[in-house]
């Protein structure tokens, strides 16, 4: 209680704004937020995940280039990329890096940036701040107008910041901030329901945070009109998406030959086989080999995100999969997430945690750990939740 308590003083304090909300609903800043710990890691981890980062944006270029990404999904190249992507990463034994997914609108990178200042750890992305932000969505912008020859972009652009029923998101604190970072620009920002995106006064860029990453819902049909005409730029966008967040890009990825095939340089090529576990289709014709091998697995819906319908194959019955056999599901390698032991109250508590690497067009923007026990990461643990890095 102490931890949140003091967050919510350090948001007044730098958002003087936000007060009168944070004195309404406490809650914006849940129980379970951030995690009185933080995880100390090798320096020597970290060129690794800009390795990985700038390996990632090479193979994004290879396969825009030559639209090599099957997604089943016609979504015309917009000109820009996303802006908050995500690599989220488990360590294997050996302190080597291993791609769990890549998200296109990775939560946290803002208030990531506050929980440092917050608990007086330096960040170890020195990069990242307000007016880095600002110049990306500059780039995100005006490479969108380009490529749609729209002209420039007006010098007090509008933003909206949108995800469906954002006032109900857990992470809707960060929406705030976004939000007041970019008003504090001179620019114009507001947030939105994802339904009435692109409703009058039409907005110059999206920050879309919402879940319909193929803008395939019937609510989403106007922001799918607007994104395939260029009449408003998205970050992140579905073609992105299609391009490295869909899970069937992890199944082409682990196919033997496939990243050979693309002409990478041989530095990405090998970190990239280093980094992508082994994903296939989950089918009829390969269940019962993956069933023979299940313990070694982790099961996930292909049109999911976060934790659901994902199994651990080790405590799955028979009865639930055979249930997912053939239900658009995939099984990955499984690499167990790390655990550190902390003190607590209570006593020794062990805690799981994964690393959210934050990036934008191959540069390393951020890096944090989220803490948990269960399954999954979920911000319900005690104790849990996000919290910074240090190497050392």
């Amino acid at each position: 209680m102490e931890l949140r308590t003091g967050f919510v003083d350090h948001l007044k304090q730098h958002y003087p704004a936000l007060s009168a909300i944070l004195d309404e609903r406490p809650e914006l800043i849940s129980e379970n937020l951030l995690s009185p710990f933080h995880v100390t890691l090798p320096r020597s981890i970290l060129p690794q995940i800009e390795a990985a980062v700038q390996s990632v944006q090479e193979l994004r270029h290879r396969l825009s280039s030559e639209h090599n990404a099957q997604s089943g999904h016609d979504f015309p190249n917009p000109g820009n990329q996303s802006t908050m992507m995500s690599l989220d990463f488990h360590l294997d034994e050996k302190d080597q890096l291993k791609l769990i997914e890549i998200n296109t609108n990775a939560a946290f990178l803002i208030m990531g940036w506050e929980m440092y200042r917050f608990r007086g750890l330096q960040n170890p992305v020195q990069s990242f701040t307000p007016e880095r932000w600002k110049a990306d969505l500059a780039e995100e912008l005006k490479s969108n107008r380009d490529h749609f020859g729209k002209g420039p972009a007006p010098e007090s652009p509008l933003v909206a910041i949108s995800d469906d029923e954002p006032e109900q998101q857990r992470l809707f604190i960060e929406f705030l901030v976004a939000q007041e970072w970019i008003r504090s620009w001179g620019w114009q920002a507001d947030i939105r329901d994802f339904k009435n995106v692109t409703s009058d006064p039409r907005p110059d860029v999206v920050y879309n945070r919402s879940t319909d990453f193929y803008l395939a819902q019937p609510q989403s049909s106007k922001a799918r009109e607007s994104f395939m005409s260029g009449e408003t730029c998205f970050s992140p966008n579905p073609f992105e998406y299609s391009l490295l967040a869909d899970k069937e890009r992890m199944i082409e990825w682990s196919r033997p030959g496939f990243l050979e095939s693309l002409g990478l340089s041989p530095e990405s090529l090998q970190v990239l086989k280093d980094i992508v576990p082994v994903c296939v289709d989950l089918s009829r014709d390969t269940a019962d080999e993956l069933w023979a091998r299940r313990k070694q697995l982790f099961f996930k819906a292909k049109r999911e995100f976060g934790s659901k319908k994902a199994f651990r194959g080790a405590s799955i019955s028979r009865k639930v999969f055979d249930e997912m056999t053939g239900e658009d599901m995939l099984a990955q390698e499984f690499i167990p997430p790390r655990e550190i032991e902390f003190p607590s109250p209570e006593g020794p508590i062990k805690l799981k945690y994964d690393l959210r690497c934050h990036f934008y067009q191959g540069r390393l923007e951020g890096v944090l750990a989220r803490l948990y026990q269960g399954q999954v990461t979920n911000l319900k643990t005690p104790y849990g939740g996000f919290t910074p890095v240090v190497f050392e």
